[in-house]
């Protein structure tokens, strides 16, 4: 049950839309439901290219990687309780899963694109929605945006 939820979240991520047209942007499938923010509520679009792993992190990633592996081992092994290691590799496939899907049909995720409201909800952290997405389509949307915004 605990893995279906994850496949179920990984599955609603990859599939979101955004829709810029004359009544607003559209974004369906973000944070799990559909919004839509009206041109007269954006206050700023700001784009942020995000940085690579440097090697240094990638090798520190590495040796917690390997030590996972060995404490789940050891667990296996030597508590004799195998329920932990079955539940860590059946998350194997979705993890798979996910990376094949982005290196195929995401291209380079390298650029966040945050849309800022003039009005927070009560509910809401901040009066920021963010978007992950490569820089081409990040810089698209932008331009889209802002010339939808300067036609009010």
């Amino acid at each position: 049950m605990f893995n279906i939820s994850f496949y179920f979240l990984i599955l609603k991520t990859f599939d979101t839309a955004v829709l810029v047209n004359k009544l607003g942007v559209h974004l369906q499938a973000f944070r799990l439901k559909k919004f839509e923010i009206p041109y007269e509520e954006i206050e700023s679009i700001i784009l942020h290219r995000l940085e690579k792993r440097s090697k240094k992190a990638s090798i520190l990633l590495g040796i917690g990687g390997i030590a996972i592996c060995g404490f789940v081992a050891y667990i296996a092994v030597g508590k004799g309780d195998w329920n932990v290691p079955i539940l860590l590799i059946s998350l194997l496939p979705l993890l798979l899963f996910a990376e094949r899907k982005q290196r195929t049909q995401f291209r380079d995720l390298n650029t966040q694109l945050y849309i800022k409201t003039r009005h927070k909800k009560w509910y809401e952290w901040t009066p920021y929605y963010s978007l992950v997405t490569d820089e081409a389509s990040a810089e698209e949307l932008k331009s889209s945006i802002e010339r939808h915004c300067e036609g009010i």
